[in-house]
């Protein structure tokens, strides 16, 4: 999908904006939910934040070739299916947190 953030700037929902993909109305009780963070190769740049856990219908976090630093947070997401992280500046030990994800693939 589109990847820009122009959208960002607009008064629109978060589910429109570039790189953000949301569960649509057929998923009861997530409608509207983020489902997708893609800012592959996006120059996304900066640290990953705890507060990440708040997406709890997150599935698909795709962040690698990018401009990230510092340590993976403990991410909880039990709904997480696919993270992709590699070839940024990450460092520090892979949290115990991520390999008890019970849908985690990839």
């Amino acid at each position: 999908g589109d990847k820009s953030t122009v959208a960002w700037l607009a008064p629109v929902d978060a589910c429109h904006w570039g790189g953000i993909a949301c569960w649509g109305p057929d998923t009861p009780g997530l409608d509207l939910c983020i489902d997708q963070l893609d800012f592959e190769s996006n120059g996304l740049a900066g640290t990953l934040v705890p507060e990440l856990t708040h997406l709890f219908s997150l599935r698909f976090l795709l962040l690698e070739d990018g401009d990230i630093a510092g340590n993976i947070p403990p991410l909880t997401l039990t709904r997480l299916q696919v993270l992709q992280m590699d070839s940024n500046q990450l460092n520090g030990t892979i949290p115990d947190e991520l390999f008890g994800l019970p849908r985690l693939q990839q």
